[in-house]
C-alpha cells in the first residue's frame, strides 16, 4: 500500500508540474523506472489524462516477479480497498460542484440501474452497497 501511495504522490506531483497538454518531460521514462525499482514494486502504470484526453499511458515492468509478462495500459492491478476512497472523493466533487448530494439516490445520477441498487450516495461510502 505504501508503495502505490508513492507511486500515486510521484505522478500527481509531475502532472501539477507540468503545463496544459504538454508532452512528458525528456526522461521521463527513466524517472519513473527509477521510482519503480525505488519502491520495489515489479511493475506499475500511468497514465495522464488532461481535458478528457489520454497524454500519456504507459505500463512499466512485469505484471508478475520472476514473470516475462510486460504490464501495459490494459494491465488490471488489483487494488483492495482504495477504490473506496477514489470513490468517496469522486462522490465529494460532485457534490462540491452541487451535481449531486450525499443523500441521493444513485440511480438519477449513474443512469438505469438494477432495481435492487437503490442505496444513496451515502451507502458507497462503507461497506453496505
Amino acid at each position: 500500500m505504501r508503495m502505490m501511495i508513492a507511486a500515486l504522490v510521484f505522478a500527481l506531483a509531475f502532472v501539477s508540474s507540468t503545463s496544459l497538454h504538454a508532452e512528458p518531460p525528456v526522461g521521463f521514462d527513466a524517472r519513473v523506472e527509477t521510482l519503480r525499482k525505488n519502491i520495489g514494486v515489479p511493475g506499475m502504470a500511468i497514465a495522464v489524462v488532461e481535458d478528457g484526453e489520454v497524454m500519456v499511458a504507459k505500463g512499466y515492468g512485469v505484471r508478475k516477479l520472476g514473470s516475462p509478462g510486460a504490464v501495459d495500459v490494459d494491465t488490471i492491478f488489483p487494488t483492495g480497498s482504495t477504490g473506496k476512497a477514489f470513490t468517496v472523493a469522486a462522490l465529494a466533487i460532485l457534490v462540491d460542484q452541487g451535481r449531486i448530494g450525499w443523500d441521493d439516490k444513485v440511480g438519477p445520477a449513474a443512469g438505469p440501474v438494477d432495481s435492487k441498487q437503490t442505496g444513496c450516495n451515502t451507502r458507497l461510502q462503507g461497506h453496505t452497497s
